[in-house]
């Protein structure tokens, strides 16, 4: 039995541009440039569990030098 995690429209492949659109903007207050699309894109495609590697992926972008504090 599928969960409903698997079964939500926003983590299918024909949404990863949506989902990597949304990571960006609630991280980083941006878009992605279309170059970090696909980056995520090339991502997704290699995974075959679709929640870790949306997990990972916003864990990424918090972990990035782009989101880190100057001091």
């Amino acid at each position: 039995m599928r969960s409903h995690f698997e079964t939500n429209p926003l983590f299918q492949p024909a949404a990863d541009r949506l989902l990597v659109r949304e990571m960006y903007l609630s991280a980083r207050c941006r878009t992605p440039t279309e170059a970090e699309t696909r980056k995520f894109l090339d991502y997704f495609a290699k995974m075959p569990d679709h929640r870790k590697a949306a997990e990972d992926s916003l864990w990424a972008l918090l972990n990035s030098e782009e989101f880190l504090f100057n001091k």
